[in-house]
């Protein structure tokens, strides 16, 4: 699935450029996941969350 490639890519390269640029529909994906996916989905979509505020940093 798409959550599971950005968790994969998140966790090998730092990309704090693409991360910020894309943030706001980001979030809005995650939230939404998080919102109205399995509980599969919303575990993976909170991983994926936590990586995207360390991919963010102090910005």
């Amino acid at each position: 699935s798409a959550l599971r490639t950005i968790q994969v890519l998140f966790s090998k390269k730092y990309l704090p450029d693409a991360v910020a640029n894309r943030s706001e529909n980001l979030i809005e994906q995650l939230v939404a996941c998080l919102k109205k996916g399995s509980e599969s989905e919303g575990k993976l979509a909170a991983v994926v969350a936590s990586l995207f505020c360390v991919q963010l940093g102090e910005s």
